[in-house]
């Protein structure tokens, strides 16, 4: 006995009050956080999702051609405008060369099984493809947002997704095994067969509706709490971890070492006559030169190296099972880097140099106190010896097991 599929109608009929209510929720988050880069364009997909579902509602049997074109384009267009929000929102390009071949596939299909063919079937595998396709190119999207923000809102997005695609897929097999004579064979009210009944189904397409709405709504709230973390730790000129960051940093990584028996190293730089800068060009100047400086310095860098601006001009760099040559020769790139880089401004040329005191703690040893004022001291005698240049600390001694897990000021502030 051939299982039979609600048809078409039926089916949108299901679908328009679960994605209108997502409508009206996306509309209350496009209001409250429109800034965020791609939030406006889910609002838009999901009106034009919603406007092509109730288009089919409205047909009581199968639409002309241009009324099945309109219901196609639009569904279509929505799914595509959710990626290219999402696609914005993660801050990665369009999806081009993918969209373009599946809209001419899909285009061309369309064209072939309602003005040729005539074919009920193969419009509905095709439509069911091209929403595959897209839901699995916004499900590419997500590891990429949620590895720095948070999981919440892509693990619900991800389910609404692989909902639809499980739905689908429901829905095609129950169709392949059925035939065409299984197509528009049940109509509301009516039982699904190898889907169950209606309240079933109701229920299925309510939970993937909530999905979308809340997983978006989900996705701006961890993007929020990600930039007031970053409004924390981060220095808003420089894009450099701040004070607050580093402290928390050289503590870890102090207790990093003792429990590794590894060596700590530290370097800390100060731009030379950084107040001369903005004395005769203006703080615009002296904010373009450390923004500069910062962008020298991590293109130098290893993943494990901690950089951050702690003060005024003045940087610190962590490095983690360093020894003193290894730090000092990080310490020479730098201030090689700064030294041959001019600085290009509209009203004028700037060739900055630094200077950079580096210490290294003990084997195994954290007493980040000493190992700071060991750098401190350093960073004064490469001024005192003319600037840019690097100087090494002396040999710090080993710290006392009390002040390991200390919370301290470092700065001596």
């Amino acid at each position: 006995m051939h299982q039979a599929v609600f048809d078409n109608q039926a089916a949108a009929f299901f679908l328009l009050p679960g994605f209108a209510a997502a409508l009206l929720a996306q509309l209350v988050n496009w209001r409250l956080n429109g800034d965020f880069p791609g939030v406006r364009w889910w609002s838009i997909g999901l009106a034009l999702h919603v406007a092509g579902i109730a288009i089919r509602v409205n047909y009581p049997d199968e639409p002309n051609l241009m009324g099945m074109f309109a219901i196609n384009v639009l569904v279509m267009a929505g799914q595509f405008a959710l990626l290219y929000g999402l696609c914005r929102f993660a801050g990665r390009p369009m999806f081009v060369k993918t969209m373009v071949v599946t809209l001419v596939a899909y285009a061309a299909v369309l064209i072939y099984s309602s003005a040729v063919q005539h074919s009920i079937m193969i419009r509905t595998f095709n439509f069911a493809g091209g929403l595959a396709i897209v839901c699995g190119l916004q499900l590419s999207l997500l590891p990429r947002i949620a590895r720095r923000e948070g999981w919440t809102g892509a693990i619900v997005l991800a389910a609404a997704y692989g909902l639809t695609i499980a739905g689908i897929a429901a829905r095609g097999i129950a169709m392949a095994i059925g035939g065409p004579d299984s197509i528009g064979a049940l109509h509301v009210g009516e039982s699904l067969g190898l889907l169950g009944r209606q309240t079933l189904v109701q229920i299925f397409v309510t939970i993937v509706a909530t999905g979308y709405s809340y997983g978006y709504i989900l996705m701006v709230n961890n993007r929020s709490r990600w930039q007031m973390r970053q409004m924390a730790t981060e220095d808003a000129l420089t894009g450099a971890p701040n004070r607050r960051a580093f402290d928390a940093e050289i503590m870890h990584a102090a207790l990093r070492v003792r429990r590794d028996k590894t060596y700590l190293g530290l370097a800390l730089m100060d731009l030379d006559h950084f107040k001369k800068v903005n004395d005769t060009y203006g703080h615009a100047a002296g904010d373009a030169l450390l923004r500069h400086f910062a962008d020298l310095v991590n293109d130098t860098l290893r993943e494990t190296d901690f950089f951050a601006r702690i003060g005024g001009e003045e940087f610190a760099l962590v490095v983690a099972d360093a020894s003193s040559d290894s730090i000092h020769l990080a310490a020479e790139r730098i201030r090689s880097a700064v030294e041959s880089s001019n600085l290009v401004l509209p009203t004028c040329i700037l060739n900055a140099t630094v200077s950079v005191g580096s210490a290294v703690a003990d084997l195994g040893e954290s007493d980040v106190e000493a190992l700071y004022r060991a750098a401190d001291v350093a960073l004064y005698r490469a001024k005192s010896n003319g600037r840019n240049r690097v100087e090494r600390a002396d040999l710090i001694p080993p710290a006392l097991d009390a002040i390991v897990g200390a919370r301290v000021n470092i700065a001596g502030e």
